[in-house]
This record gives C-alpha cells, structure tokens and sequence, in this order.
C-alpha cells in the first residue's frame, strides 16, 4: 500500500497539533513514536499503515526541520517531537485552507445583491406600475378637455 499518496505531512503534524490541544501543552511537551503516530493514523483512516512509507514521511518532516528527536539515545523513530517551525508551517496550512473556504469580498458582494434582487424587482414593478397609472391619469384627464 502507497501511504505517502494517501498521509501527507500535514497529517503528521496535525496529530501533534492535536495531542498539544487535547492536553494543553506547548509543542516541546509531546512526544510520539512511528508507533503511536501509525496507531492515530489507523485509527483516523481505518487503514492499515506502512511503516517503510511513513518512516520516508517522517525522514522528510525531519529533513525540512518540523520534527526533531527530543533525545539522542532514542531510536531514530522513537522521541520525535514537533519543532517550532513544524507549528508555524501547519499553522500556515490551516490558515491557507481557511482563506481558500472563506469568500471573497466580491463574492459577499454577490451573495448579498443575489439575496435581495427581489427587492429590486418589486421596486421596478412599483415604478412601472405607478408611471402607467400616473400616464393613463394623464391621459384620461387630457380627453376630458
């Protein structure tokens, strides 16, 4: 199974970010294992996950320096802990996919004329109607002369 199609390293980080707001502490107080990370991969997924895969996911969020191994004695893939760079870059993405959902100013502007064009309609129809009673008046009163 090709997981590197299926987790992204924005997936690796949220699972940090995650377990940073779940016990509310600061990126330097949580540390996972290839393990553990594999673990709330299977179990958001209901997947089963390639350890050769994500430990090329990990190797790539530790060579772009948003995960570090918190002791040096630990197993490569054991201690691994979210850098302050790692939170900014996932804190970006979010933002990022945020601005993407969120409309534009035009756009609201479009919403917003689009919700009361039928105030507009019944405005026009107000007008047109009244000018047609005013013309006929007018004209009425002129054949009375």
């Amino acid at each position: 199974m090709n997981t590197n199609e299926e987790i992204s390293e924005q997936e690796i980080l949220s699972i940090f970010v995650e377990k940073m707001e779940t016990h509310g502490v600061t990126q330097d107080k949580v540390c996972l294992s290839i393990n553990e990370i594999a673990e709330r991969i299977q179990s958001k997924k209901n997947k089963s996950v390639d350890l050769d895969e994500l430990q090329k996911l990990l190797n790539k969020c530790k060579a772009n320096k948003c995960l570090e191994q918190n002791f040096m004695d630990s197993g490569e893939y054991d201690n691994l802990r979210l850098t302050t760079k790692g939170l900014g870059v996932f804190k970006s993405y979010q933002y990022k996919i945020e601005l993407l959902h969120k409309p534009s100013l035009l756009q609201k502007a479009s919403d917003f004329f689009d919700s009361i064009k039928g105030l507009f309609i019944a405005l026009g129809s107000s007008i047109a109607l009244f000018s047609a009673i005013i013309t006929l008046l007018n004209y009425l009163n002129n054949l009375k002369k």
